[in-house]
């Protein structure tokens, strides 16, 4: 859908597209925060996944996506001046698995 409106001497146009924000393997989340970015992606990566998450890890996968390409910064106009938008691609769920199990491993070898 496009949305066209016309200012003198300007013509603004804007193509929305409600799949952008409701699919399965890409989803742009908006939020006011980096946590609400978080929060979001993880509960969208969650809902996509097999593979069980416990929201204390939020932070840990949010930097391995990070790190990994799976998460891409979107410009964002028209919104308030601290407003955040990101890209989220959902990682192969083996990427994820051997993920989760080394940072598990790690921390049970960092405990003994």
């Amino acid at each position: 859908r496009i949305l066209t409106r016309k200012t003198e001497g300007i013509l603004h146009k804007i193509a929305f597209s409600m799949d952008a924000f409701q699919g399965d393997k890409d989803r742009i989340v908006i939020a006011d925060s980096l946590e609400g970015i978080k929060a979001e992606a993880m509960r969208f990566l969650d809902s996509s996944v097999s593979t069980p998450l416990s929201p204390e890890w939020q932070g840990l996968i949010f930097r391995w996506m990070d790190g990994n390409y799976c998460l891409e910064e979107l410009d964002v106009f028209g919104f308030g001046k601290d407003t955040l938008a990101v890209k989220v691609h959902v990682p192969s769920e083996k990427d994820l698995e051997n993920f989760v199990l080394s940072e598990v491993l790690s921390a049970v070898n960092d405990q003994q």
